[in-house]
């Protein structure tokens, strides 16, 4: 559980990317963040991997403040794991098995745990046959697979992606997101950015919404869409799955389908009933 109590960041330049956020993000939790482009998603991701140290304010985990020394940052990275939009951000090494082996080694676990963790994951992700393969003859959707696998590899509490699906074609961004549920437990939290509406709608326990380094929305997603002004400000459009809703004339949000089979059900019992 990270807790930020009245967070704030200034960039060099000056720009005030986070301001005021107080908030904790609950365990076991799948939370989807949105908002456009300079809302302080990635800053925000940031901080909570230890990259960036607040302005002004604390961040906790549990109780306990983030401390920002060698010590406290090599303990904290292995509890929150961060997967960049860009997966050439943290790639380097010369194989996919080196690359996923890294962060594990950097723990200081021994060579038996390293190497059943490595298969672990390669298994999870199905990198088998890419596992002594350069890393620069990768596709773009293969990269962002092996460095979701080698932040895996160091069993992260909570995992944080930033765009996960941008850039890719529909395959491989309906892989990584059947990849992100067979990850989640109720021990893991998945925290992710992302400007697709739909998915965050089908997918997220929790939506979190941010405007100008401000939180403007943290709560249950179906009833997000029904805060016109908070959408409006935020460019965020409604799902497709909430106006088809809508348009059913269903009345309790409760009651609002979340995935195509839901919404399947609903519509094969409302034409029974007519």
């Amino acid at each position: 559980m990270i807790t930020f109590d009245h967070v704030s960041y200034q960039y060099p330049d000056g720009t005030i990317a986070l301001h005021d956020l107080s908030f904790t993000l609950p365990q076991g939790k799948k939370i989807a963040l949105l908002g456009n482009n300079g809302a302080g998603k990635s800053t925000l991701f940031k901080h909570l991997n230890g990259l960036f140290q607040p302005t002004t304010g604390t961040i906790f985990m549990e109780d306990t403040p983030y401390q920002y020394n060698r010590k406290g940052l090599q303990a904290l990275r292995g509890q929150v794991g961060i997967v960049f939009q860009d997966p050439d951000a943290q790639l380097f090494s010369g194989t996919v098995e080196q690359d996923i082996a890294f962060g594990p080694t950097n723990l200081g676990w021994s060579s038996d745990k390293i190497h059943a963790q490595v298969e672990h994951v390669i298994t999870q992700l199905e990198l088998e046959s890419l596992r002594k393969k350069p890393i620069h003859f990768l596709s773009l959707g293969q990269k962002k697979r092996v460095a979701i696998a080698g932040v895996l590899a160091m069993e992260p509490h909570i995992l944080i992606l930033d765009e996960p699906s941008a850039g890719l074609d529909r395959y491989y961004a309906n892989q990584i997101m059947k990849h992100l549920n067979d990850f989640h437990t109720e021990e893991r939290t998945i925290i992710l950015s992302t400007h697709d509406v739909d998915f965050a709608y089908e997918w997220a326990d929790l939506v979190l919404v941010m405007q100008d380094g401000q939180m403007t929305y943290m709560g249950d997603p179906v009833a997000l869409f029904e805060e016109q002004a908070i959408l409006q400000a935020a460019h965020l459009e409604r799902p497709l799955l909430f106006e088809v809703a809508k348009e059913l004339g269903i009345q309790n949000l409760a009651d609002y389908p979340r995935s195509r089979v839901q919404l399947w059900e609903k519509m094969k019992r409302q034409t029974t009933l007519v």
